[in-house]
């Protein structure tokens, strides 16, 4: 998986890793509240030769940002 980073509306970077491409589709996986993205890496490399999958760390997790914590609470 490959890391990639973006900026949020609010200029905080956030951070994603992405599978190599299959095929036109995408399928975003989101984890929940607790772990990184490393919860979901598992899954994402399972279905990879089916899909493009795009793994964030959502605010406040992994590295990804976030200035405000109460934003994510």
């Amino acid at each position: 998986m490959k890391m990639f980073n973006y900026t949020g509306s609010d200029g905080c970077r956030l951070a994603a890793w992405k599978t190599d491409s299959a095929g036109e589709h995408v399928t975003i996986l989101l984890h929940g509240g607790g772990p990184d993205h490393q919860s979901l890496v598992p899954l994402a490399r399972k279905i990879s030769d089916l899909t493009s999958v795009v793994v964030p760390d959502i605010r406040g997790y992994g590295r990804s940002a976030c200035t405000d914590p109460i934003r994510h609470t």
